[in-house]
Parts: C-alpha cells; sequence; structure tokens
C-alpha cells in the first residue's frame, strides 16, 4: 500500500485561494473606483481631455459630448492650437497665447480661460488646466487635463466689465455736463456782484457826471443790457442743470422701481400741440422747420411722461439736427397709437444704432469718441423706459448723412 503527502498540495492549495481573494477584492474595489470616477464624470461640469507630444488632441473623456453637444470624434488628431481663437483686443483670449507659450515649454497650466472654436457659428470660452506627462526617462508624452465650458459666465463677466467701463465714462460725462453749467452761473454770477467793474457801468457814471440825458439813457440802457444778458445765462445753466438733475432722479426711480405712473385717458393730439409749440424757439434758432401731422387718437398714457418722452425725442432730433426739417406723425395700428419723429439730421452710425437706448450712451455721428453735442446719453434710456412701463414700445431707424428716425407706441385709450 502507498501513501501520498498532499500537506504541501493543499498549502499551496490553500495560498491560491487566499490570493484570487485579494485579487478578487482588488478588482472589486477597481471597478467601485471606476465607478465613482464615471459617476462623478457624469455629473461633472467638465471633461478630461489628453494630446501627444506634438499638440494632437487624443481623447476627450464622455462629459465633452454631453456639455459641448459635439462628437468628440470630430476633434481627435486635430492640433488644439489650430482651434484656438486670439483675439488681441480682449485680454483674457491673450491667456490663448500664453497657454500655447506653456505647452511648448511643457510646463503646467491652471485656470487659463481662452477662446475655442468648438462650434462654427458660436464661441466657446474655456476654462481648463493641465499637466505634463513624463516617461520614467524624462521624455516628454504629452499633457493631460481638465477643462471646462464658462462662456455663460465669461459673457456675464464681459457684460459687467462693459457695464462698469460705460458707467466710468457716465461719470466723466456727468462731471463735465455739471462743471459746464456751474462755471456759466458762477462767472456770470461773478459779473453781475463786481457790476461796478463793467464797462458799461463807467460809461455811465461818466455820462451822470456830465448830465447829458440823452447819454445818460443810452449807457442805462448799455449796462442794463449787460446785466440782463447776465441773469439770462445763469437762468439757462440753471434750467440745464435742473434737467440733468431731473434725469438722473428718473433713472434713479426707474432703476429702483419706484416710478408712479397715473395711466389715463391722454388726448395725444393736444399734448403734441402743446410740446410741438414749446419747442417752436428752439427749432427757430437753428432756422428749422417743426411739422406737425397729428390725427385726434387719445392714448391710455401717464401725461406727464408722454409730454417728457415727445419733448426728449423732438429736443434730441432739433439738437442732432443742422438744417432741414423735423416732423412728427402719429397713426393707429391696432390696439397701438405709434408716434414718429423724423429729422434730416446727421443720423445714426450703424455701430452706434443698437445702444441709442442703452443708459449711458449717446448717439454720436460716426464711431469716434468726439462728443460732438453736449448730453450724458440719459434721454433715451429714460424714453424707451417710461415707454415700457406705459405698455408701449420704441425703436430707432437711420440711415448715417440722411437723418433719423424714431418711433414709439402707446396703448389705444379704451373706448377710442
Amino acid at each position: 500500500m502507498f501513501r501520498v503527502d498532499i500537506t504541501d498540495l493543499r498549502h499551496h492549495q490553500q495560498r491560491l485561494e487566499a490570493s484570487n481573494a485579494e485579487l478578487r477584492a482588488a478588482l472589486t474595489e477597481r471597478d467601485a473606483a471606476e465607478s465613482r470616477f464615471r459617476n462623478v464624470a457624469d455629473i461633472s461640469s467638465e471633461w478630461f481631455w489628453e494630446q501627444d507630444e506634438n499638440m494632437h488632441l487624443t481623447y476627450f473623456s464622455e462629459g465633452f459630448a454631453r456639455i459641448m453637444g459635439r462628437d468628440p470624434a470630430d476633434f481627435i488628431g486635430r492640433l488644439s492650437p489650430d482651434l484656438m481663437l486670439p483675439d488681441s483686443s480682449d485680454p483674457h483670449s491673450r491667456k490663448g497665447t500664453s497657454l500655447h507659450a506653456k505647452m511648448q515649454a511643457h510646463e503646467p497650466f491652471s485656470n487659463v480661460i481662452y477662446n475655442y472654436k468648438f462650434h462654427d457659428d458660436k464661441e466657446s470660452w474655456i476654462r481648463t488646466n493641465g499637466k505634463p506627462v513624463f516617461d520614467k526617462d524624462g521624455t516628454f508624452r504629452g499633457y493631460i487635463g481638465t477643462a471646462e465650458d464658462v462662456t455663460l459666465f465669461y459673457a456675464a463677466l464681459r457684460e459687467a466689465e462693459q457695464a462698469d467701463e460705460a458707467k466710468t465714462q457716465f461719470l466723466n460725462v456727468i462731471s463735465h455736463e455739471l462743471r459746464t453749467p456751474l462755471t456759466s452761473v458762477l462767472g456770470f454770477n461773478s459779473f453781475v456782484a463786481n457790476a461796478v467793474k463793467l464797462p458799461s457801468y463807467a460809461a455811465l457814471r461818466q455820462a451822470l457826471v456830465a448830465g447829458e440825458t440823452t447819454e445818460i439813457t443810452r449807457c442805462f440802457e448799455a449796462f442794463l443790457a449787460d446785466i440782463t444778458g447776465f441773469a439770462n445765462r445763469i437762468r439757462s445753466a440753471g434750467v440745464q442743470l435742473q434737467s440733468l438733475i431731473d434725469d438722473m432722479l428718473d433713472l434713479a426711480r426707474i432703476e429702483a422701481n419706484t416710478m408712479r405712473l397715473d395711466l389715463t385717458r391722454v388726448d395725444s393730439q393736444r399734448v403734441v400741440t402743446s410740446v410741438v409749440e414749446q419747442m417752436q424757439a428752439l427749432a427757430a434758432e437753428k432756422a428749422l422747420e417743426l411739422r406737425m401731422n397729428v390725427s385726434d387718437l387719445p392714448v391710455l398714457a401717464d401725461e406727464i411722461r408722454f409730454r417728457q418722452i415727445l419733448t426728449n425725442l423732438l429736443g434730441n432730433a432739433v439738437k442732432f439736427t443742422d438744417q432741414g426739417s423735423i416732423t412728427i406723425e402719429n397713426e393707429r395700428q391696432g390696439d397701438l397709437v405709434v408716434f414718429r419723429v423724423q429729422d434730416t439730421g446727421s443720423g445714426i452710425a450703424p455701430d452706434r444704432l443698437p445702444i441709442i437706448f442703452d443708459r449711458f450712451a449717446q448717439a454720436e455721428t460716426g464711431t469716434g469718441t468726439t462728443r460732438k453735442n453736449p448730453g450724458v446719453g440719459l434721454g433715451l434710456a429714460i424714453c424707451k423706459d417710461l415707454v415700457r412701463l406705459q405698455n408701449g414700445w420704441i425703436k430707432a431707424e437711420s440711415t448715417l448723412g440722411e437723418g433719423a428716425t424714431l418711433t414709439f407706441a402707446l396703448p389705444v385709450a379704451p373706448d377710442a
């Protein structure tokens, strides 16, 4: 009889089973880690990317297709710098040039925002992080990294920066607009306060000493004309200041949503006629013909604010018209009464036309920055808000050098 000792075999089998158990546990842990990674990737707003040592894109994670709406296969094999859209006018996009330089130097980078062309019809602003990959022997093999679409956030940032710039320009303009009439007030008030130093006053004193009645009368009238002229200029500067302050207060009320309107039935023909009569003197100073072709169409509006809209639009037309005419007319279109203010002035440049109703924007001729006419760019913005608050709309049309037409509409009064 033979006996075989299988103790070593059993020990080997036990070690093998233990190793298999450890391997299964490790695989289970790996699968769980991969599952967690995929879950994170699925809910993340970022995606993972890789590129080789020649800057060819070699991999995009599934998040790219989900977030960007494009097939990663469309970009695999392409040079990543070729998809960047440099724009020297934008300080953020210039980081794309810096990113390219870092890649060429095989340096890590983080939180770099640049413009990437993933869609033919729109820009995509991407925030990315990258780390260079090297072999054990130090040979550069490419990059791995993460990226995130920040187009909406970047657009909001640019809008905020533009608004900040516009407000800075507004403050510069408002300081100028305040300083000009204040200088007039102080200057002409100084003449009045020191009237004894005026040449006309000295001539009047000499005439009084000489006792010549005719000469006294002439000198007195000259002195009176000087004082009256100074007073009128002070008054004109005061009116300019009041108008500016009123505009700023209106803007503050609109932004704070505290503007209160009393919408009632308003005879538009009567109000338009009244405003035109008030503007006739201003138009006559520039030899402009002010025409009116208005029908009796009542509107549902706040009369004071309706009058303010008309005054602003007609005043703006006079300001930017050096010769020719200004015409205001109205007509009914469905449930609205449409008013048009048309001038033969300088017109509005195409690049300015879309923004003339924006706050702090002034519609100048051409694309330069020279402010040919005074104003802080609040009048049309306030008109837009006032029309909106009265359930209407406003728009502008223009051909540069041929004039402009500003059109607004207000609801027809009930039972009209």
